[in-house]
């Protein structure tokens, strides 16, 4: 994740913010607090989609309807060859979830 913010990255977001919220006010923490905070969600957000999308479609993920909510889940290990790298199946004693191997240093 980019950890880098520009300060035209941090206008746009003010802008966003009151573009959505016309009578929006606040302090300088405030708006460092809840406005920034909030416009970076969404951004997470719409990163979030595409990962699960992309896992989904690979067979990594499956997506489990519940009424109007979609729930993601592990699909069953192993997926298959489009797993990324260092990422393999759990064992028995991870208790189901999968792990990643670090890389030794060279």
């Amino acid at each position: 994740m980019n950890a880098v913010i520009h300060d035209d990255d941090v206008a746009a977001a003010i802008l966003g913010y009151l573009e959505e919220h016309p009578h929006g006010m606040d302090t300088l923490e405030g708006i460092a607090e809840w406005w920034l905070s909030r416009q970076q969600i969404r951004v997470q957000v719409a990163t979030v989609t595409r990962v699960l999308h992309r896992l989904t479609e690979r067979g990594a993920v499956e997506v489990i309807a519940n009424g109007a909510h979609r729930l993601y889940r592990r699909k069953a290990w192993p997926p298959g060859p489009d797993l990324p790298v260092g990422v393999r199946p759990a064992t028995p004693g991870g208790r189901g979830r999968p792990s990643v191997r670090k890389r030794s240093p060279r």
